[in-house]
């Protein structure tokens, strides 16, 4: 990356690039049987009151966090050392910095997702289609991919803007786009 930032070549929770790893709701660290919004750590109520990360008083009194911390960052809890998961911005440099392709069966695998393709040097980051995990239920595996970043969404215009963190998506192209923090997500790590 120009920034000179590393990224691991596999997910949080995987031991090669063409498996899907571990779920991690946004700003937790460990994997569960089911995510929504009653099993959300920061979530009291239905959607009443956020106990962290909240730039509004919509949920209860707001702490101004909207980078995760590294006691709640799944990369830096589960890998340790200098990992960590990275920001929207980091996210946005990584998609700026290459070209991108959707694949089927990369080298072989079996295992559908997209290839970046570094614009200056020509090497390559593989993010496989793990979809995504809601309540109990597997979604998009094979067909979609849904990475957190470590940055609180931000919209002005949605109530429920704390309830959402930003991520790395595909519907109809790769994208930084927002969904809600009990989902089940891949995570990738970087590192300095």
């Amino acid at each position: 990356m120009p920034s000179g930032l590393k990224w691991a070549t596999y997910n949080v929770g995987a031991s090669k690039p063409t498996e899907y790893g571990a779920y991690f709701a946004w700003a937790e660290t460990a994997t569960k049987n089911s995510y929504e919004l009653d099993t959300y750590n920061w979530n009291v109520g239905n959607r009443d009151q956020l106990l962290k990360y909240k730039r509004t008083n919509v949920f209860g009194n707001p702490d101004y966090k909207t980078v995760i911390a590294a006691e709640d960052d799944a990369a830096a809890v589960n890998w340790k050392n200098s990992w960590r998961m990275p920001t929207k911005e980091e996210v946005q440099e990584l998609l700026d910095a290459c070209t991108w392709e959707n694949v089927t069966d990369y080298m072989g695998s079996g295992v559908n997702g997209w290839i970046g393709t570094s614009k200056s040097n020509g090497k390559t980051i593989f993010l496989p289609a793990a979809g995504l995990m809601n309540c109990t239920f597997s979604n998009y595996k094979g067909s979609k991919i849904y990475y957190w970043t470590s940055t609180l969404s931000y919209s002005a215009y949605d109530a429920y803007a704390d309830y959402q963190g930003d991520c790395l998506d595909v519907v109809n192209n790769i994208k930084i786009d927002s969904s809600y923090c009990e989902f089940g997500f891949s995570v990738r790590a970087v590192s300095e």
